[in-house]
């Protein structure tokens, strides 16, 4: 997903430091982090991730606006592109506020990043000046318990089947951890970046699909609800789950569609899944059935 332009380093603890967050969804904050800085140096350069163990108190708490006493992991991630003025880092976090052209991305990454990271009790600091990179500071309480694996999570209501599942995601970050997430659970899953491509991977797929995931604001002119209303006008049972950031949306839903609020931990998308795959009786079986 970086690319071949741009050289990344990462620098661990020296020692095993935990912290008490959602597996996903901590990859997601990465993914998305990393993929803002690609986008920074279109030209390549360097990107750097770098973990440490530090301890908040006393004089040091000044220097950190949002921080509390404590230990804590910090994460960092520095590149060398382009950076952002004062007027861009005020509105970093906003949802919907993005610097690039039309088409190229719905400004919910760095929205979607910092909610993840409030709700681990923990908080993003950025520092950046135009022309001279970007260093995202990324501050999670650090957790002394044993780690739970993520087989362990999964056996929490996590776990799908073999259904084939459309993945339709303009945020390349977001889909490509949720594609991930989904074959965990035991689905197949086949992806398109918006709603025209999606069209073309249906017809490809011959009818394999048994569930439509799909983002609802995309480029390319086709949004998650007109997109699942042309699929149903081929195959009126098609099970559907509309994602969005924007949470009034599912109030502008059909009745039949299950809304699925960003950000989103891995269990409530296996439920979204396994909920819409239930209601409409969809899988394997059925889908043989249709073919005969």
């Amino acid at each position: 997903m970086i690319g071949e332009s741009i050289a990344v380093s990462f620098e661990p603890c020296p020692t095993p430091a935990s912290v008490l967050a959602d597996a996903g969804m901590m990859e997601q904050v990465v993914m998305n982090l990393c993929v803002n800085a690609r986008d920074a140096m279109p030209q390549g350069g360097m990107l750097r991730l770098a973990l440490a163990q530090v301890t908040l108190d006393g004089a040091v708490l000044s220097g950190h606006p949002q921080s509390r006493a404590g230990q804590f992991i910090r994460l960092e991630v520095s590149d060398t592109g382009c950076g952002m003025d004062a007027g861009t880092l005020a509105r970093l976090f906003e949802p919907f506020f993005t610097t690039k052209g039309v088409g190229q991305g719905t400004g919910l990454g760095l929205a979607t990043t910092h909610s993840i990271v409030a709700q681990h009790e923990g908080w993003i600091e950025v520092t950046s000046e135009a022309g001279r990179g970007a260093t995202f500071r990324v501050w999670l309480p650090q957790h002394d318990a044993e780690p739970v694996q993520a087989a362990t999570a999964l056996d929490d209501g996590a776990r799908g089947g073999a259904a084939v599942v459309l993945l339709v995601e303009d945020e390349e970050a977001v889909r490509g951890s949720t594609a991930r997430g989904l074959r965990r659970m035991g689905y197949e899953v086949v992806e398109a970046g918006d709603g025209v491509e999606a069209l073309g991977v249906w017809e490809r797929e011959a009818g394999r699909v048994d569930l439509l995931l799909t983002d609802m604001v995309m480029p390319a002119g086709l949004n998650g609800v007109e997109l699942s209303r042309r699929l149903r006008e081929q195959r009126a049972d098609l099970p559907v789950v509309i994602a969005s950031g924007y949470m009034a949306e599912d109030r502008t839903l059909p009745e039949s569609v299950t809304f699925l609020s960003k950000p989103f931990t891995l269990a409530q998308l296996g439920a979204a899944v396994r909920g819409a795959l239930g209601t409409t009786g969809q899988g394997p079986d059925e889908r043989e059935a249709r073919r005969g």
